[in-house]
């Protein structure tokens, strides 16, 4: 999985050392939150790498 989708797999519920379940992801939470949850870790340092 490339690195930018492993950061991001923890938003989505499953760890960056695990393989998405299916093709397509379904989201479970507003996207909003999502874009805050990403935003908060970037300003906490973790950026995607």
């Amino acid at each position: 999985m490339p690195a930018f989708e492993a950061w991001k797999s923890t938003l989505y519920g499953f760890t960056p050392d695990q393989e998405p379940p299916y093709r397509w992801q379904l989201v479970t939470r507003p996207v909003t939150d999502l874009f805050q949850a990403a935003a908060d870790r970037v300003a906490s340092g973790d950026v995607p790498r």
